[in-house]
């Protein structure tokens, strides 16, 4: 496992590897979210510099009750 800067305070980047160096996963994890806050940059280490990669997302779900009294 590698853990890779995202330059952001409330950002961290996991990567696992894969031995051979031609697939990796990694997750992008975010602790709060941000009104309007720009692109988000996807760090990897390990996989060939010229090589075409595909990444696929999953959806990501919010909890409403996470904002308290904003919502009612």
């Amino acid at each position: 496992f590698y853990r890779l800067p995202t330059g952001r305070k409330n950002q961290v980047t996991w990567q696992s590897l894969q031995k051979e160096g031609e697939e990796a996963f990694v997750g992008f994890f975010q602790t709060k979210a941000q009104a309007s806050p720009g692109y988000d940059r996807l760090p990897v280490a390990g996989l060939e510099k010229n090589a075409r990669y595909t990444v696929e997302t999953r959806p990501q779900g919010l909890r409403i009750k996470g904002f308290g009294a904003l919502i009612h």
